[in-house]
């Protein structure tokens, strides 16, 4: 998901070296986000469909966008469609211009029935309802959130995510015999110097 505010150049490219690099494990949906969601191009590994949807951004954004009520949108979709180890990639600018009326609780509660990670590109800081969804979601879902001053850093802080993207650990656990699910989770690591990313809450089941 990107803001239609941001579609510059070297967002562009930081968007296709992104897919890039994760296109042999991933399929993506490219979402651009103004007034409402549109799909630019639904998912797929090709990566000259990617290059072309990409080549189709706008180049007159409008002034505001809809990021909170956007995301949860997403959410739901992705709810409905039981993909297998979901993410979402919101490069995002929360500050000024943000309309809609999406409920904080809501938004968060459906990225975690969704399963979705939900990772982070955002360029100046807010109290809006979409930075409270971007930072909580983010903490929420095992994900991570970067902070640019500027579309160049955009390229770079993409590849972080994706860094982490590429080296996943899946943890499975089963709980004993009477024991009721709750969805919070714990997850932990004793070994020093590892930054450990991990969701906090899970789907009901």
């Amino acid at each position: 998901m990107v803001d239609e505010r941001l579609l510059d150049g070297p967002t562009r490219n930081g968007i296709f070296e992104f897919m890039k690099r994760l296109q042999p494990a991933s399929e993506f949906a490219l979402i651009t986000v103004g007034l409402r969601n549109q799909t630019v191009v639904d998912y797929t590994s090709d990566l000259n469909a990617i290059a072309a949807a990409i080549n189709k951004f706008t180049l007159n954004p409008g002034t505001v966008s809809n990021f909170s009520e956007s995301v949860l949108e997403v959410t739901k979709k992705l709810t409905q469609q039981r993909s297998e180890r979901p993410v979402i990639v919101a490069v995002a600018a929360p500050s000024g211009g943000e309309v809609g009326s999406g409920s904080v609780t809501e938004t968060l509660n459906s990225l975690r029935q969704s399963g979705a990670q939900l990772h982070a590109v955002t360029w100046t800081l807010s109290t809006s309802g979409s930075e409270q969804i971007l930072e909580e979601g983010a903490k929420q879902s095992g994900g991570r959130r970067v902070d640019v001053n500027g579309t160049p850093a955009i390229p770079k802080a993409l590849q972080q995510i994706a860094d982490d993207l590429s080296s996943q650990y899946v943890i499975s656990y089963t709980l004993p015999d009477g024991v009721k699910p709750d969805r919070k989770v714990s997850v932990s690591v004793t070994r020093k110097g590892v930054t450990l990313r991990a969701p906090n809450a899970v789907p009901d089941k």
